[in-house]
């Protein structure tokens, strides 16, 4: 079970804090943040979600899904946008979000306090907020050029 590394919007002073997971020629210019780059990085089984997530999130201001695909069974998904926060999901081979008993029992209740709130919670309940964002900054920057700013 690899574990899959997309750090989508990281901010150019945090590159020296990850050069042990990331080698500098990996990194790719972000052109939706100013300033920012991406990468992706696979890591070999048995590497701690948890902990990376950790990392990541106590530098701060970092866009990044980290997953956890099995060949069978639960894995993990770990999704995080400044702003919004971090959300774990657990996912099945395929990558499709399993909702755990008590976040559904969770829902059912914020659902039958607030019926008119549906669509906006089961929007919470599968992280849809964070994966919007997330897959707006996924591009593909190998035909991406930049123009330097002159003055």
């Amino acid at each position: 079970m690899a574990v899959e590394l997309r750090l989508l919007g990281v901010p150019a002073n945090y590159l020296n804090h990850l050069q042990d997971l990331v080698p500098k020629k990996n990194w790719r210019v972000q052109p939706v943040l100013p300033g920012q780059f991406q990468a992706y990085v696979e890591f070999k089984d048995g590497y701690d979600t948890a902990k990376l997530a950790s990392r990541l999130f106590k530098l701060g201001n970092i866009h990044f899904e980290i997953e956890q695909l099995p060949e069978q069974g639960i894995g993990e998904r770990i999704l995080h946008v400044p702003g919004i926060g971090m959300k774990r999901q657990l996912i099945d081979e395929l990558g499709r979000v399993l909702i755990p008993e008590n976040e559904l029992e969770i829902f059912a209740k914020r659902v039958s306090e607030n019926p008119s709130k549906n669509a906006s919670l089961y929007r919470e309940l599968m992280g849809f907020a964070h994966q919007d964002r997330l897959d707006q900054l996924k591009i593909n920057t190998d035909e991406v050029s930049l123009i330097t700013k002159v003055g």
